[in-house]
Formats: C-alpha cells, sequence, structure tokens
C-alpha cells in the first residue's frame, strides 16, 4: 500500500518516510538510507524524517552524521506542535536536557495548552533541582488540564513539593 501510495504522488513525505522506515525495519539499510536522502532533497524540513534517519544513523554507529542532521533539526519551524513534542521525548528520553527542553518550548510557543510540554519541563527542572521552575510547570500543567485523574495527579506532585 505505501509503495502504491508513493506512485500516485511521488511528492508525499510522509509517504516517503514510511516506505523508509519500513526499509530500515526490514534490515535494509542501503534502500532506507536512499530513500530518506530523496525524501530530504524534497523536504529538508520534515521533521519524522529527519527523526527517523537519525535513528537509522545512531544505529549504524554513524554519530557525526547524526549530530548534523539533530542541529539542523533544532533550527527547523514546523507548526504542528505534537511534533516537537515527540522530539522531545526522544530527547528526555536520550537524557538529552538541553535539547527536550527546546523542542518543549518550541512546542508550548505552537500551543500553550499542552499540559504534556509542562509536565516534561517539570520534570526536567526538577531533575536540575530548580524547584521553583518545576512548581511554576505544574501550575501552568494544572491550568490546562482537564481530565480527572491527571489534574488530581498534578495536584498531588503540587502539594508535595510545599
Amino acid at each position: 500500500l505505501a509503495e502504491k501510495a508513493y506512485q500516485l504522488d511521488k511528492s508525499n513525505i510522509e509517504v516517503i518516510n514510511f516506505l523508509a522506515v519500513i526499509h530500515r525495519r526490514a534490515g535494509d539499510i542501503v534502500t532506507a538510507e536512499k530513500i530518506y536522502n530523496i525524501g530530504l532533497e524534497l523536504d529538508s524540513s520534515s521533521l519524522s524524517l529527519m527523526s527517523n534517519y537519525i535513528m537509522l544513523l545512531k544505529k549504524e554507529n554513524r554519530y557525526d552524521e547524526a549530530e548534523m542532521i539533530e542541529r539542523k533539526l533544532e533550527l527547523i519551524d514546523d507548526p504542528d506542535p505534537y511534533q516537537w513534542l515527540e522530539q522531545a521525548y526522544t530527547a528526555q528520553a536520550s537524557k538529552k536536557n538541553a535539547q527536550a527542553k527546546a523542542f518543549y518550548k518550541k512546542a508550548l510557543v505552537k500551543a500553550p495548552y499542552l499540559h504534556q510540554a509542562y509536565k516534561g519541563l517539570y520534570q526536567i527542572y526538577l531533575a536540575e533541582g530548580k524547584k521553583s521552575k518545576a512548581k511554576e510547570m505544574l501550575v501552568k500543567a494544572l491550568e490546562w488540564t482537564y481530565e480527572v485523574g491527571e489534574r488530581r495527579q498534578y495536584k498531588y506532585k503540587l502539594y508535595s513539593m510545599r
């Protein structure tokens, strides 16, 4: 189906990304990389394509190339806040807190209602020992959370910080 979609629209960056991911997961690194490069020629600002290509490069221990693309990724202005949120989660999981903070902040510029971004910033600030900044993020997360369970969780964390 992905190949059929590509035949119908050879400029659809998400289809190209999907094809590259399929080849990468199947272990066909050479083809996957060719597809990523075709995608980057078409759209050098696709967060998902760049992120997946970085994953391939790191898996192949090509850290210098991955780092170059990561620097480019930080300069992109993608309007989709959820793309930035996903990038922040990935950076935070890799213990790249400075990068994760930057991505969370980009998500919040696009969508200040994303309580998940405030929660991520809370976790980073807490780990850095910046309790007042962490508390500030929890308060903001609480402002934008309407689900009862999450509100309860944020309130509990706020009370435990006192």
